[in-house]
């Protein structure tokens, strides 16, 4: 029984492991707002509600969606970079590193291109708005793979899979 409270010496981690949880929400959240509230409903008709869309979708990627896999990331690092020689060996980390390492750099570059098409279509005199209405189709499916993609990487994660690696082996 621990009389003396919490003892010192098990570090950063658990706090680590808080902040990471908390930038996932922060992504996830973003990116299902984005998926499943915003872009499935009716194009705005106006120039008013055009301009009050693009800037809602702006702020939820300089708040929410690029912070939340920065911080994410960053958290996975420090906390990786403790074990790295437990974790490269299994079969689950490199995977989950390949698809995080080139899933979410295209993911926001599509985006942020399909952002750039919207306010360009949108920036014009008499506004174009069947280009907009184009580049924010193209939005929803890239957010739907962000989805996808940090569900995978949940799920390499939690359950780690031996991927053909065989049951005897002593490695993770």
């Amino acid at each position: 029984m621990n009389i003396y409270g919490r003892r010192w010496g098990r570090g950063p981690r658990p706090a680590l492991l808080v902040c990471k949880w908390v930038f996932i929400v922060a992504l996830c959240g973003g990116l299902a707002s984005l998926a499943f509230v915003i872009l499935p409903t009716d194009a705005p008709v106006t120039a008013d509600g055009w301009a009050r869309e693009s800037g809602l979708i702006r702020r939820m990627f300089l708040c929410l969606i690029i912070p939340g896999g920065a911080g994410a990331g960053l958290c996975g690092v420090l906390l990786a970079a403790p074990i790295w020689r437990a974790l490269v060996p299994s079969r689950w980390f490199p995977l989950k590193m390949l698809l995080l390492a080139a899933g979410m750099p295209m993911l926001h570059l599509h985006m942020r291109g399909q952002m750039r098409l919207m306010q360009a279509a949108l920036a014009v005199e008499p506004a174009d708005q069947a280009g907009a209405v184009a580049a924010r189709a193209g939005m929803l499916p890239v957010a739907v793979a962000g989805l996808g993609l940090l569900l995978a990487a949940l799920i390499l994660g939690r359950v780690k899979p031996r991927l053909g690696r065989a049951w005897a082996d002593g490695k993770a």
